[in-house]
């Protein structure tokens, strides 16, 4: 019998360890479309894409206006936390004329968040801290796909391949979450303006300078592991020998013989 009861104890134990860091919950983080949120491609840029003058540009990216769990297991509320001058930049590997496909680069946001980043009294955020970097990426490759749907909206978009970062660590301990985000579950979708003012060319390939994002805004969730400390799979193992232990004593592990 006693054999029977450790080995129940040592499977609560395994699924305890599986369940370190395993659950995973997305961080949304809404860009606003507009005029001023340039997009580039062709021969000043070396055939990139990217946003502005490029990555890490003060002028020329994406308007990043908040940022919001998407489950509600996060410690924190899954309310929408406003970003104080959030801007989201990239750059891509040089590409060629005529061919609207890239390889791999580099992108960020940077911002303050109330609260959360601010190093003013209560967290307010202060002019210097809207250089702090909250998201640093990685990606493998862009597209632009005709057909991007966000929302309830589908047009024109620059789709990335194989994301995977890191989120700025007050931000992550305030959401209770991994600092690291990965690939295939992490999505960045940037739809782009297809008429009007700053818009995407109609011919596949064709070059083209400030062309703008399109409403609603593009869809970048970045996925990271829930935090799930050592402490607590001790806990759910202490509990799980607390339970069994009574059990025994109570004799409910008894075998029954027909």
């Amino acid at each position: 019998m006693p054999k029977q009861i450790w080995v129940v104890m040592v499977a609560v134990l395994v699924i305890s360890v599986c369940a370190f860091g395993d659950t995973t919950v997305a961080t949304q983080w809404e860009t606003t479309p507009g005029a001023g949120e340039a997009l580039n491609y062709n021969s000043t840029t070396g055939y990139a894409l990217q946003t502005g003058t490029g990555f890490g540009s003060a002028t020329g990216g994406i308007e990043v206006s908040s940022v919001e769990g998407l489950d509600g297991a996060l410690s924190a509320s899954t309310s929408a936390y406003t970003i104080d001058d959030g801007l989201l930049t990239f750059q891509t590997a040089a590409g060629t004329a005529d061919n609207w496909s890239w390889g791999g680069g580099s992108l960020e946001i940077k911002g303050c968040i109330v609260g959360i980043t601010g190093t003013g009294a209560g967290g307010a955020c202060q002019a210097t801290d809207d250089s702090t970097v909250l998201v640093s990426d990685d990606f493998q490759s862009v597209i632009i796909d005709p057909s991007v749907k966000v929302g309830s909206l589908t047009s024109p978009g620059a789709v990335f391949g194989d994301v995977q970062g890191t989120i700025n660590a007050q931000l992550a301990a305030f959401l209770g979450i991994s600092t690291v985000f990965t690939s295939p579950a992490s999505v960045v979708d940037i739809p782009l303006t297809d008429s009007g003012t700053g818009k995407l060319p109609a011919t596949s390939g064709t070059s083209f300078s400030n062309v703008t994002t399109a409403a609603p805004g593009g869809e970048v969730q970045l996925v990271a592991a829930e935090e799930w400390s050592f402490s607590s799979t001790l806990m759910v193992f202490g509990f799980a020998l607390g339970i069994f232990g009574l059990a025994h004593r109570f004799n409910l592990t008894k075998s029954v013989v027909s």
